[in-house]
């Protein structure tokens, strides 16, 4: 999501930092948009946010959208896990679909063909790991897909498929 602003812009509908310390962000629930209204009190401890962290930036629209997240399911505690799908359907509407390796076969070309599709066409993708992920991924964590890359030789022939992810936490 946070890779396109107009994405963000679409949630967060303040165009400035509110003086009276409200903020408006549309969440669609149950596929209708809706407009959460939060205040600007984060969760800290100490001198750190609790939760979710400002943007690379330094912008604050990370822990707003958690914030309303929480408002809307009933507190922080109910906002504790899931899946990427169901958070990205509530923050632009759009409908999901998931996907196992089982359910493509365990077929890499499948995968492939499947996730560069969906990026090439402008779609959000993210890969939900196992307890016991490769490459050195963190277990039972969401990632999202950034990009897809084929590497070839200088013959043209494709020789590594590559996906470029973002770990939301790092």
């Amino acid at each position: 999501m946070a890779e396109r602003k107009s994405r963000i812009d679409n949630i967060v509908l303040n165009d400035d930092y509110p003086a009276e310390g409200l903020i408006a962000l549309q969440l669609f629930v149950k596929g209708k948009p809706e407009i959460i209204t939060i205040d600007d009190q984060l969760p800290f401890s100490g001198s750190s946010l609790m939760y979710a962290q400002r943007s690379s930036d330094g912008d604050f629209w990370m822990p707003f959208i958690e914030k309303s997240f929480a408002k809307m399911m009933g507190n922080y505690e109910q906002i504790g896990g899931g899946w990427q799908a169901e958070s990205w359907r509530i923050l632009n509407g759009a409908p999901t679909r998931f996907f196992t390796m089982a359910s493509i076969n365990n077929d890499a070309n499948t995968a492939w063909n499947t996730i560069s599709s969906a990026l090439n066409n402008g779609f959000l993708v993210g890969v939900d790991t196992s307890s016991n992920p490769p490459f050195g991924m963190v277990g039972g964590h969401a990632y999202s897909v950034i990009s897809c890359h084929e590497l070839k030789d200088i013959f043209g022939t494709v020789r590594q498929r590559l996906f470029r992810i973002r770990n939301p936490w790092a």
